[in-house]
C-alpha cells in the first residue's frame, strides 16, 4: 500500500516538472517573439521619424516665408538718367514704384543738388539682378540688408483661416436643417462673425504673400558732382578735410557777396533816407541851441 502511495506521490511530481519545463520553453519563446516584434515596431518607427525630419526640412527649406528689404543710399553725376535707368528697371522684371519724392533742384543755383527718395518692390527672384543694376548706374555709399521671417506666423495663420471654414460650412449645414427663427438668429449671428474673420485672416495672408514675393528696396538718391569715397590713410584724410575746408570757405564768400549783392536796392532807397533823417536832426539841434 505504502509502495503505491509513494509511487502514485512520485508520478504527481514527475508529471508536474514536465509540465513546468513545457510553459517555461513556451514562455520564453513568447518573450523571444515579443521582442522581435518589438525590435521591428522599433525599426519602424525611426524610419518613419527620419521621413517626417526630411519632409519637414525640405518643407522649411521650400516653403519659408521671409520679407526681405534692402535700404540704399546712391549717388549719381546723372540725376534724371540714374531715376529713368531705375524706373525702366523695375518695370522690365514685373515690379513697380510704390513711393517717390523729389527734393530741390539745379537748375537755378550753381551749388544745390537734387536728391530723390523711392521705393521699389522687385519680385524676389531679382533681387541680386536689381542690386547690380544700382552698382552700375552711381556710386553706393551706404548698404542695409534685413530679412524678416515670417513663416510661423503666415502657417499659423493659415491653420486658423480652415479651422473657420469648416466652421462656416457646419454653421451652413445647421442653417438649412434648422427650423426654430431663435436659433436660425443666433445661427446667422455666428456666421457674420465668422465670415468677418475669414476676410481678415484672407487679408492677412495675402499682405504676407505680398511682402515676401516682392522684395522692398527703400533707395535715397543723391545728385553729386564728385563721389563720395573715404579716404583710408592719415595723408588722405588730412589732404580731404583741408580740400573740403577751402570748398566751405569758397562756398561761404559766394554767400556773403550774393547777399550783398542782393542788398544794394535796398540801400538806394535806405541810404538817401538815413541822409535826410540825419540832417532834419541836426537842424533841430541847431534851433534848439539858439
Amino acid at each position: 500500500m505504502k509502495k503505491r502511495i509513494l509511487f502514485i506521490i512520485s508520478f504527481l511530481i514527475l508529471l508536474l516538472f514536465i509540465v513546468g519545463c513545457g510553459s517555461s520553453k513556451s514562455s520564453d519563446t513568447s518573450r523571444a517573439e515579443d521582442s522581435v516584434e518589438s525590435n521591428d515596431m522599433d525599426f519602424g518607427l525611426e524610419e518613419d521619424g527620419e521621413s517626417l525630419n526630411k519632409a519637414q526640412n525640405d518643407f522649411i527649406d521650400n516653403e519659408s516665408k521671409i520679407i526681405k528689404t534692402a535700404s540704399i543710399e546712391l549717388e549719381t553725376k546723372t540725376f534724371d538718367d540714374t531715376k529713368k535707368a531705375l524706373i525702366e528697371k523695375t518695370k522690365e522684371i514685373g515690379g513697380y514704384v510704390e513711393s517717390s519724392n523729389i527734393y530741390g533742384s539745379s537748375m537755378y543755383e550753381e551749388n544745390s543738388s537734387r536728391n530723390a527718395s523711392y521705393t521699389f518692390r522687385i519680385p524676389k527672384e531679382y533681387y541680386s539682378d536689381f542690386l547690380n543694376t544700382l552698382g552700375n548706374l552711381g556710386h553706393v555709399r551706404n548698404l542695409n540688408e534685413s530679412g524678416e521671417n515670417v513663416t510661423m506666423e503666415y502657417y499659423d495663420t493659415e491653420a486658423h483661416l480652415k479651422t473657420l471654414k469648416i466652421e462656416e460650412e457646419r454653421i451652413l449645414a445647421l442653417l438649412e436643417k434648422s427650423d426654430n427663427l431663435t436659433d436660425i438668429i443666433q445661427l446667422e449671428d455666428k456666421l457674420s462673425d465668422i465670415r468677418y474673420q475669414i476676410e481678415s485672416l484672407t487679408s492677412t495672408l495675402k499682405n504676407i504673400d505680398n511682402k515676401v514675393d516682392y522684395t522692398t528696396f527703400n533707395i535715397n538718391i543723391y545728385e553729386s558732382k564728385e563721389y563720395t569715397i573715404a579716404p583710408s590713410s592719415l595723408g588722405q584724410r588730412l589732404s580731404s578735410a583741408f580740400v573740403s575746408s577751402g570748398k566751405s570757405l569758397v562756398i561761404l564768400f559766394k554767400g556773403i557777396l550774393i547777399f550783398i549783392a542782393a542788398l544794394i536796392p535796398y540801400l538806394v532807397i535806405i541810404i538817401p533816407i538815413c541822409f535826410i533823417v540825419y540832417h532834419l536832426i541836426k537842424k533841430r539841434d541847431k534851433i534848439k541851441n539858439k
